[in-house]
């Protein structure tokens, strides 16, 4: 499985897309949270089958 995720940089606005492959979406939304470097934040987060 593949999650999408839109991060937002909180001091300027700007949007940026990433990916994580994993084997579920509990997994992976918590792998993405780990990994949201200091000010940005998660906008949105969405499966890929």
């Amino acid at each position: 499985m593949i999650i999408k995720a839109m991060l937002e940089t909180i001091e300027t606005g700007a949007v940026e897309e990433t990916t994580v492959e994993c084997q579920d979406y509990t997994s992976g939304f918590e792998q993405l949270r780990r990994t949201v470097p200091a000010g940005m934040r998660l906008l949105s987060v969405r499966p890929e089958y």
